[in-house]
């Protein structure tokens, strides 16, 4: 479905739930600002909320940020101004599986409101409240998710007008490490003792790098393991404030991680992204740069988190997440080496 469009067209865009999320959006956050369409951003996260005012790639790409509130009455005020806007369209951005996406979208209120259209469960989702749902395309990067999210509006953007992130020049002898991510998203951390002998064999092989690790408040168990190796060779930096941990991680040549925010944060900064997967699907949520690398088991059975079904979101490994535990510090090794070659 297109729909008419000009320079002057109100657009409310729904940030999503989740800084690696937000980190996919901006891509065609970019595109719509470069097409000359006046927007406003929408999120109910605090670090969402926090980098699209405070990180300069953001803050010159809309005309300003809104935020709402957990608490019900505050929400609603913080509504109200929205659905006086009386925006054109709304786009609820990409993933968007639970039904509160939709509810918000409907209460701003928006003449036409953009949504996705799942494979299953659209009705338990509320998809019925958008005006137009896109089908969702398995396979394919959150961020493309997007950009189909935006094609109602009649722009015409290609896929090949999105901007990866690019490796940036002059960065410093810096290893990043995020061994960690999210509690509720626990079963993708990689184990922590190959993690160790990981840091152990690059302590030899690279002996002209500092070795910084990032820990943030849901990683306490890892930050425990860590802090008691007293290994002097490691920087360790607990919880940084998100403007300084973007700035933080910026200044690193390569990070290793998990499937993780943080990943999404290096590739944003222009580092090299080495991040290793389990369960979760890298086509939709690997990092949105050329020099990205992905490190994965083979298991017949992955991906089979946070895909498109409502039935991923509840994950329940009879196999003890071997498609993660089986990939070796050896492998992982090898291929840090062939980067810094």
């Amino acid at each position: 479905m297109k729909m008419n469009t000009d320079n002057h067209s109100n657009v409310l865009i729904i940030a999503p739930y989740g800084i690696g999320n937000l980190l996919l959006l901006y891509p065609v956050m970019k595109v719509l600002h470069d097409k000359g369409i006046k927007y406003d951003v929408l999120s109910y996260l605090q670090s969402v909320h926090k980098i699209l005012q405070e990180r300069p790639e953001f803050r010159c790409l809309y005309r300003k940020s809104i935020y709402i509130p957990d608490k019900a009455k505050a929400a609603i005020s913080a509504i109200m101004p929205v659905r006086a806007a009386r925006y054109d369209y709304s786009v609820v951005s990409f993933p968007s599986a639970k039904p509160h996406y939709n509810v918000l979208s409907f209460m701003c209120g928006a003449k036409h409101r953009i949504g996705s259209l799942y494979p299953d469960s659209n009705t338990r989702r509320l998809s019925f409240l958008n005006t137009v749902n896109i089908p969702v395309t398995a396979g394919i990067s959150d961020v493309y998710q997007n950009k189909k999210l935006i094609d109602p509006i009649g722009l015409g953007v290609t896929d090949e007008e999105i901007p990866y992130y690019e490796l940036k020049a002059s960065k410093e002898k810096r290893i990043g490490f995020h061994v960690g991510c999210k509690y509720a998203d626990r079963y993708r951390r990689w184990p922590l003792d190959n993690w160790k002998k990981l840091i152990e064999m690059i302590e030899k092989s690279c002996p002209g790098y500092e070795l910084v690790m990032y820990f943030g408040p849901d990683e306490k168990e890892e930050l425990s393991f860590f802090s008691a190796w007293n290994n002097p060779r490691l920087n360790i930096k607990p919880s940084l404030p998100l403007n300084q941990l973007f700035e933080d991680i910026g200044r690193c040549s390569i990070f290793l991680s998990n499937d993780s925010g943080l990943m999404h944060i290096s590739a944003f900064m222009g580092c090299r992204s080495i991040s290793i997967w389990g369960p979760s699907d890298f086509r939709r949520t690997r990092p949105f740069s050329k020099d990205a690398v992905i490190i994965h088991g083979n298991a017949s059975c992955r991906p089979c988190s946070h895909s498109y079904s409502a039935a991923s979101h509840e994950f329940n490994c009879p196999y003890n997440i071997k498609c993660l535990s089986d990939i070796t510090a050896e492998e992982v090794h090898e291929i840090l080496n062939t980067c810094l070659s």
